[in-house]
């Protein structure tokens, strides 16, 4: 008789086997166990396959189907027979109690005990005559009887769930069958203890008899059941204890008993087991391979296409995970193939399908193929919705929008599946998928422009997280809002969502949600609501923060925002420099080469530019310079090359250390083929030279940076080639070829319209007729243009600097009352601007018209307002020059040797202190001249004969 239980869950019963040889007892009972397949699988309510999403890829895994243990009640014929033999053996038992047959009695009581259990599932009942079973084995003193009767009652009261009673009934057999030295019933003991603690969450203790069961196994050489317990130890310790490590050690001693079984369906399951766990867990892609393709191995020795299927599967994910897509395509479109053939009669079998379009829908979307994606999806899409998987419609349906939306760029038709979704979201009764419709139907609205009703389904997707208390959710949303409001420059709703937002975030202690909320509020506070002191209370908040939770990237992030507010909006270069040194030291400290390269050179533009210091931006050039190289960064190397020249040339006045680092910047240049640096390179060597007075070096690279303007085709940089070519030439005395060069200059700036230079290039056509050519009709309508041009652009320094060219043409002519006229409206304007470099000049032109007018008082009273302002710029090199007027002024015009003197004596401390030999000459020698007025010759011929010496 088979005495084995139905099992309620979906593995059959199992029965201990005995060896072959004499029958020592009859077969016992075992409690139904769990199958190791159904230990901690993802699957939705209900029997069947079930699938996991893998977080990494995307990819789909699904699980082999399981098979649903059909509960049957008994029809009424079969109750009917079961209660006639009950019936016949309740006689035959009253007539084996008259004689006191306990034998008879032992045997009659367990066959009415198990009709009520297994034909009428009444184990309750079963339980009252187990119970006469074991007074009757008692009364025999028959050990063997006795054992079999707890064994009974203990599988019984367990399917009752009468766990403890259960237990007691186990702990009787096991003293009896270890008394006896049954090994087989101790170990079926174990086993029915094991289930039992396991049906009452005993899972430590359950483990405990397992082991004890495998190693009975062991000492029989029992390799079969060593393999089913190791099945079920592996599935314990990794789904309920949470020990992967034991459970791969049970899993691959199941593969090397499946092995020596020649067991090829044990061998598929124990690959497939121990490749998910590698994959899944471990996160060792090629050791999952690994497995994957022996299951493939085994499959395929057997022809098991549905395992076959199944590796497929696995080994097309695997190799999706490690970015080799096509080959995935390759092992999807197999296991496509495998469920093409079958008959989508199950759901088990649909669902399989539709994930194999699925994936391959997924890979096809990756390699880019979107068209291909598209049919896949369909399908299975499609196929979802015969699935009976209400998970896997909204899956399918949600990637078919996206797929619309991000890759197709058709965000209407996304619109459409979107509201499908919010209807199945609906159906399914689940409030996260809603608030999930609600946002996606939201981003739709919002790429097809309407911004408007993308935040009005952003609002409803707000409320539904508020309903279900999901402030995670409740954060996105307003993040939603906030950008979607500022796309309709909304800026106070975007500012009030961004803070509702870090209200929840802070809330909640999501430092990562924090970061960006801050980041995000000063940027809209700095750029789009102009408040620049909020924008820095909120950096200064994403900066205690980062140092907080030692996040030095947010930190150096935090110092950059700060600083570049400072530098930009503030004003403030000096607390702008404060967080660029910051920047630095955290750069330095985590050893971060290319944020250090972007601190350096943000504080090499501020001491360049706004602190004015050339110096200390050299220094921080330098190091930009040098970290550059290390980092092997060429393109930066160059930049920080052409602002070391720029400030060797410019700023420190070193023009031959700025050939030297133009130069350098001219090979960096070459090396990484940047032709626009080349040019600049050019252009800045030749600039330099001219500097130095090389002018024939100046011209020779200045036709290089044409020639390569020329080739680049860029025709307003050409007009600025042209004309640094032109003022190179005319350095060397050559103004008919400077005067081509201008003119070709005004004809691409004609051409490119660009105003601004055609003003440019009249000054400097009106500059070369007035200075070189004495054309001064010529030159009066060339800064006849340049006004009209400036007052076009309102280009208030041109129109200054265009009233002062004319005006130096009235004086060249000797109308000097108009050249003064001219001269005063220059002034005025420098005047209104506050602009005291521009009324030093203006007042030296109005004072030396006045000196040729004859008219040196004027002269006088304005060299000297000059020279203040001169001393108060600072300018020692105007100093001297102003100075020198003043003295040839006294002495040649005003007959005042005496305060001449004073004047050239000036000079000479100017000309000394500036190491100006030349100067120093000319101071001499003036000194000379004003002592031979005063009448002190001998005084006189010492300082002509110094200045001889320093001329020799």
């Amino acid at each position: 008789m088979d005495d084995r239980l139905k099992s309620t869950k979906s593995a059959p019963l199992k029965r201990v086997k005995k060896p072959a040889g004499p029958v020592t007892g009859p077969e016992l009972e075992l409690v139904p166990c769990v199958s190791s397949l159904q230990l901690g699988e993802d699957k939705e309510p209900g029997e069947g396959r079930s699938f996991r999403v893998d977080p990494e890829s995307g990819y789909i895994t699904v699980s082999r189907p399981t098979i649903p243990t059909v509960h049957t009640e008994p029809s009424p014929d079969e109750i009917q027979d079961a209660q006639s033999t009950i019936d016949d053996l309740q006689t035959e038992l009253s007539a084996a109690e008259e004689t006191g047959n306990s034998s008879l009695q032992f045997d009659i009581n367990c066959k009415i005990g198990d009709l009520y259990w297994h034909k009428l599932q009444m184990p309750n009942k079963a339980i009252m005559y187990y119970e006469e079973m074991l007074t009757s084995a008692q009364e025999m003193h028959d050990k063997t009887k006795e054992a079999m009767t707890y064994n009974k009652m203990a599988v019984a009261l367990d399917v009752s769930g009468k766990h403890k009673e259960a237990m007691w009934n186990h702990e009787r057999m096991m003293e009896i069958e270890k008394a006896t030295g049954n090994k087989d019933g101790v170990s079926t003991c174990h086993a029915n203890m094991a289930s039992s603690l396991l049906s009452s969450g005993n899972v430590s203790e359950a483990v405990a008899h397992y082991e004890s069961v495998m190693e009975l196994a062991k000492e029989k050489n029992n390799k079969q059941q060593q393999l089913d317990v190791a099945q079920t130890l592996g599935s314990l310790y990794h789904k309920k204890l949470g020990d992967p490590k034991t459970a791969f050690k049970n899993y691959t001693l199941e593969l090397k008993l499946g092995e020596e079984l020649n067991d090829r369906p044990a061998m598929i399951q124990a690959c497939n087991i121990m490749g998910d766990m590698q994959f899944m867990e471990a996160k060792e892609k090629k050791a999952a391979l690994k497995y994957y393709k022996h299951m493939l191995l085994h499959a395929e020795k057997i022809n098991d296409e549905e395992n076959m299927a199944l590796s497929y599967n696995r080994i097309g994910t695997v190799y999706g995970a490690m970015g080799e897509h096509v080959t995935a395509l390759l092992w999807h479109q197999k296991d496509l193939r495998i469920r093409r053939t079958q008959e989508e009669e199950e759901k088990d079998d649909v669902m399989a399908k539709c994930i194999a379009h699925r994936n391959a829908g997924l890979t096809y979307k990756i390699l880019g193929n979107y068209d291909h994606a598209k049919s896949n999806y369909e399908s299975a899409a499609g196929l979802s919705a015969k699935s009976g998987s209400m998970l896997l419609q909204w899956m399918t349906t949600l990637e078919l929008g996206e797929l619309y939306q991000g890759q197709m760029g058709d965000p209407h038709t996304a619109l459409w599946y979107y509201t499908q979704l919010l209807t199945m979201a609906e159906e399914m009764q689940d409030k996260e998928k809603v608030a999930t419709a609600y946002r996606l139907v939201g981003t739709a609205n919002e790429e097809t422009g309407d911004h408007q009703s993308a935040i009005d389904w952003y609002q409803k997707t707000l409320r539904t997280w508020r309903y279900i208390e999901n402030k995670e959710g409740q954060i996105a949303a307003h993040k939603s809002i906030a950008k979607a409001s500022m796309a309709l420059q909304k800026y106070a709703d975007t500012k009030q969502h961004y803070e509702s937002a870090l209200a929840l975030a802070e809330d909640l202690g999501n430092k990562g949600q924090t970061k960006q909320l801050l980041l995000l509020l000063g940027d809209l506070l700095r750029d789009d609501l102009n408040d620049a002191q909020a924008a820095a209370k909120r950096y200064t908040q994403l900066l205690k923060l980062m140092e907080e939770v030692q996040d030095k990237a947010g930190t150096l992030l935090s110092y950059t925002r700060l600083g570049d507010l400072y530098r930009d909006k503030i004003a403030d270069p000096n607390t702008a420099a404060k967080y660029y040194k910051e920047m630095v030291t955290v750069s330095e400290e985590v050893k971060d080469k290319n944020k250090a390269v972007v601190a350096y050179s943000r504080l090499g533009d501020l001491y360049r530019e706004a602190l004015d210091d050339p110096e200390v931006a050299i220094k921080y050039y330098e190091r930009v310079l040098v970290v550059s190289e290390e980092l092997k960064e060429p393109a930066k190397m160059a930049l920080a090359c052409s602002r070391l020249g720029d400030l060797h040339r410019e700023g420190v006045g070193n023009p031959k250390k700025a050939v030297e680092y133009y130069k350098q910047m001219l090979a960096l240049a070459e090396e990484t083929q940047d032709k626009e640096k080349v040019a600049l390179a050019y252009n800045r060597l030749g600039l330099t030279h001219g500097m130095m007075g090389k002018y024939e070096d100046a011209v020779d690279w200045q036709e290089k940076n044409l020639q390569l303007r020329e080739e680049m085709g860029d025709k307003l940089k050409q007009v600025a080639a042209q004309m640094n070519l032109a003022a190179s030439i005319k350095k060397l005395g050559n103004p008919k070829k400077a005067k081509f060069h201008y003119t070709a200059a005004m004809a691409h700036a004609v051409e490119t319209g660009n105003r601004e230079r055609q003003c440019s290039l009249a000054m400097h056509l009106g500059d070369l007729y007035r200075e070189e050519f004495k054309e001064q009709k010529k030159a009066m309508k060339f800064y006849q243009q340049m006004l009209s041009m400036a007052e076009e652009l309102d280009l208030k320094d041109d129109i200054a600097l265009a009233f002062s060219k004319m005006g130096l043409v009235y004086q060249a002519v000797g109308e000097y009352e108009q050249a003064v006229e001219l001269h005063q409206k220059h002034l005025m304007i420098k005047q209104g601007h506050g602009d005291k470099e521009g009324q030093m000049i203006g007042q030296q032109n109005m004072a030396d018209s006045y000196t040729s007018w004859g008219k040196y008082e004027q002269a006088a009273t304005l060299y000297g307002t000059a020279l203040a302002f001169a001393k108060e710029l600072e300018d020692k090199q105007q100093q001297r020059d102003i100075t020198l007027k003043l003295g040839d002024l006294h002495l040649d015009k005003r007959k005042k040797p005496q305060r001449a003197l004073e004047y050239y004596m000036e000079l000479r401390d100017l000309a000394e202190e500036m190491k100006d030999n030349g100067k120093l000459a000319v101071a001499y020698n003036r000194m000379g001249l004003a002592h031979d007025e005063l009448g002190d010759h001998n005084e006189g011929n010492k300082w002509h004969q110094l200045a001889k010496k320093l001329k020799e």
